[in-house]
């Protein structure tokens, strides 16, 4: 951990450690929200959100979109954490997921699966070293 790292972990209480099985839960539930919306696509937003993307294009049998400038009204936006929602306010006419929110997140995605509290700090599964 380099000591950026290591102060912006001070700055958190809690830590929250996501698994491969913990994904696979987020995925069976993020497929069964696909299935009830007009997605014919995703986009995941690098980095957090491509893993959670791919997978979804996968599972679903959705086209996976490499190319911002090609996401279309049917897309679905997918990331790993609505933290504060800067990022995803970008996107804010889309149909958008996410593995976590937190509280206090400006924008609430069309779907997440996990609530959490600001102070939790969340190391997902492709994070591991």
């Amino acid at each position: 951990m380099n000591d950026e790292a290591a102060v912006n972990l001070r700055e958190y209480e809690k830590k929250l450690s996501l698994n491969w099985g913990d994904f696979e839960s987020f995925i069976d539930a993020a497929a069964k929200f696909c299935e009830k919306r007009n997605v014919s696509s995703v986009f995941g937003i690098p980095r957090g959100g491509l893993p959670i993307a791919v997978r979804l294009s996968h599972k679903c049998g959705l086209r996976f979109i490499y190319d911002e400038s090609k996401v279309e009204s049917t897309t679905l936006i997918c990331d790993d954490v609505a933290d504060t929602g800067n990022t995803l306010k970008r996107f804010k006419d889309y149909t958008t997921l996410t593995w976590i929110m937190k509280k206090s997140s400006a924008v609430k995605p069309s779907y997440f699966y996990k609530l959490v509290d600001d102070d939790v700090w969340v190391v997902f599964p492709w994070e591991v070293k």
